[in-house]
């Protein structure tokens, strides 16, 4: 088996690595003797497709079809570029680009390698982060991870520094994207990331393209100036232009066409003052990050270190903006064309090793942090919700369940009560969103997740069910359910969302029906073992109990057992009357005797099957009750009412018979007499979200 390797999946250029010791990256050479590799394939009609230089020089110069930039278009469902009758998507071109990356690493390596980290901008969201995985597989490698471009970076300058080294900003600026991290250096975490998708050193190559577009346009033609041929000269001036005016101050481009010549001279200062606007974006957005750190920001003076990572940041400008803003100028301790590459081969590294010697181990060896570095937390860049009903019922909101900036890997559980009528399909649907926006308009769907048959669902009957959303440690965002008391989670079905979502969302949703009022009977175990202290903590607990209520939404009643079982008062709303009935509550009364022959199920039944709504009955027992194994077959014909019931037990109360006699783990409950009035504040919210008062 072959060690995992670390890649770059850039958008103009690429870069594979390894670590031949553990914790020490190095760069693997293609097969032009290059640490970069293009992010261009072309096509022959006689060799079929190409990869990296040789497709830069044929498509460049128009001699056959190619693609570049397709990265930017990652995640989007379609054509990117055919060639004979065959269509390529962005995620074809870019498996093309990690397969002559993997086979050009079989040399170092011994054999073509098959697990990798790949790197992706910190802002892509789950679309574009599950086409790399696919074009992963589609190249033969199993993806073990997709790690954030700066967050790899970081991990090599942290192998290269120690925690005192403070907070540091990741300023990267490749060819085809922007992204900004700031990271607790101490900590080994990422506090806060920004970026664009659609920001990168390509734009400057447009700036320059424009700039010898208006010198042409003096000299050829203006219906030439749109000719593929001419346009292409121009892309190519730009980008020579462009690497020569990051190490002079004036450059000259010359270009024939059609029998007429262009010479003319571009200055730095000409680039940088057409270039303005773009690298102001970089700082709006680095001002951003700066802003989202802790709760009210940081300043640029809050920022220990800079870090350049891209190609890009060779260009002069950017690191005088940055000495500028911050004060201090950057730090360029690696190559930043391969400073994300190395970082993803560390972070391969450590996921290659065995557990007894990982983490562990390097985390006992102080001078060397590059095993902890490549543990460094990475974070969410964009919140995880659903699709939800306001609480007034008027309009679709978008319900947070992760927020943007939670470590990776992170959940959110989502329970809800739901019946599934008898004879229909026991089916579950929800719509995933990604987004920090309040409403379904302001994010994007990650998709519609449905589960037919949800094991665990009674028809006819009202179902608690949990929905788990998770993002992995690769950032893409995933959904499952069980109903609640269940262990085994199952996987909702992703399906695309319809076209007419956002529209249907932006429509207030139907009308909901008025709430079903809310019964509540509270019995208590008034045995002769609850004599003195427990009876007046029990009294205690009830009316901390009611406290938490709304008489307008919740009637209550009150139930006594020992010998016999007696309902002081069935439920109302009316709380004084509650309460006094509270206060009655009394240990050996002639009327219910003080032993445990009681079984109080048999009357909770009859009470609450008069009621309609949610139903729950709350049982405090303490000691073990006489025939036991009959008020078990009388709960559950409680539970197949529909009547929640809880247990609550203290003293000498079998946990065994707690588990069996309520209907869910949530509604069992053994504890201190001491922690009784805490327990009961605590179960009303349980039942309070089981019966649909709140939102779960």
């Amino acid at each position: 088996m072959s060690k995992s390797v670390g890649i770059d999946l850039g958008t103009t250029n690429s870069v594979i690595a390894y670590c031949p010791y553990e914790g020490v990256p190095e760069v693997i050479l293609n097969a032009d003797g290059q640490t970069t590799t293009p992010s261009v394939v072309a096509f022959d009609p006689e060799d079929g497709s190409i990869v990296g230089r040789q497709a830069v020089q044929t498509f460049s110069y128009g001699l056959s079809t190619g693609a570049a930039l397709f990265k930017r278009q990652m995640g989007i469902t379609g054509t990117f570029v055919s060639h004979m009758g065959v269509d390529y998507s962005p995620e074809d071109l870019s498996a093309m680009v990690l397969s002559k990356l993997a086979d050009d690493a079989a040399g170092a390596l011994g054999r073509r390698p098959d697990r990798a980290v790949i790197t992706v901008p910190a802002y892509f969201r789950n679309e574009e982060r599950e086409a790399t995985k696919r074009a992963a597989d589609l190249a033969g490698l199993e993806c073990l991870q997709l790690i954030n471009e700066p967050t790899a970076a970081a991990i090599t300058f942290q192998s290269d520094f120690d925690a005192a080294a403070g907070r540091v900003l990741v300023y990267d600026l490749g060819g085809g994207t922007f992204d900004v991290s700031i990271l607790d250096s101490g900590e080994l975490e990422v506090l806060v990331t920004r970026g664009d998708p659609h920001l990168g050193g390509a734009d400057w190559d447009k700036v320059l393209m424009t700039l010898i577009a208006e010198r042409a346009a003096e000299v050829f033609d203006v219906e030439t100036l749109e000719d593929p041929a001419l346009l292409l000269a121009f892309r190519r001036e730009a980008e020579a232009a462009k690497f020569r005016l990051s190490s002079m101050p004036r450059v000259n481009v010359s270009l024939v066409h059609n029998g007429k010549s262009l010479l003319c001279e571009l200055t730095r200062r000409d680039f940088e003052e057409a270039s303005t606007g773009l690298v102001q974006a970089t700082l709006a957005m680095t001002n951003e990050a700066l802003a989202a750190v802790e709760n009210g920001g940081i300043g640029p003076d809050g920022i220990d270190h800079v870090l350049l990572v891209g190609g890009s940041t060779r260009m002069p400008m950017i690191e005088t903006a940055l000495t500028a803003h911050f004060g201090k100028p950057p730090r360029k301790t690696v190559n930043p064309d391969e400073a994300v590459a190395l970082g993803a081969a560390l972070r391969a590294d450590l996921l290659d090793r065995p557990k007894a010697s990982g983490l562990a181990s390097m985390s006992s060896r102080k001078e060397d942090r590059r095993g902890l570095a490549a543990a460094i937390t990475d974070i969410t860049n964009f919140g995880l919700g659903v699709v939800a009903i306001s609480e007034d019922g008027t309009r679709y909101v978008n319900q947070i369940m992760i927020p943007r900036g939670a470590a990776l890997p992170a959940e959110g559980v989502q329970t809800f009560r739901h019946v599934f009528h008898a004879g229909e399909t026991t089916q579950l649907e929800t719509y995933v969103t990604q987004g920090e926006g309040a409403t379904p308009a302001e994010v994007s769907f990650i998709g519609l997740y449905t589960i037919d048959n949800l094991p665990g669902a009674a028809d006819g009957k009202p179902t608690e069910i949990e929905i788990s959303y998770t993002y992995d440690a690769s950032g893409i965002g995933s959904a499952r359910a069980r109903v609640v008391g269940r262990t085994e989670w199952n996987e909702l079905r992703r399906s695309e969302v319809e076209d007419t979502a956002h529209a249907r969302f932006a429509e207030a949703p139907p009308r909901q029906k008025a709430k079903e009022p809310v019964s509540i009977l509270m019995v208590f175990d008034v045995s002769g073992s609850m004599m003195g202290d427990p009876i007046r903590d029990a009294r205690a607990a009830a009316n901390r109990f009611v406290d938490a209520f709304d008489p307008k939404l919740v009637e209550i009643g009150i139930g006594v057992v020992a010998d016999m079982t007696k309902i002081l008062v069935e439920p109302t709303k009316n709380y004084r009357k509650v309460r006094q009935a509270i206060e009655s509550v009394v240990v050996n009364a002639a009327d219910v005797g003080g032993g445990n022959q009681g079984q109080p199920f048999d009357e909770i039944s009859q009470v609450l099957a008069r009621r309609a709504g949610a139903r729950t009955a709350l049982v405090l027992a303490d000691g073990v009750w006489s025939n036991q194994p009959y008020a078990v077959t009388r709960a559950k014909a409680c539970h197949n009412q529909g009547i929640d019931v809880v247990g609550i037990g203290f003293g000498g109360a079998d946990k065994g018979f707690l588990n069996e006699i309520s209907s869910a783990d949530e509604l069992s409950l053994k504890v201190d007499q001491s922690d009784l009035v805490a327990t009961f504040g605590s179960i009303a919210q349980v039942v309070s979200r089981r019966s649909g008062l709140i939102r779960a």
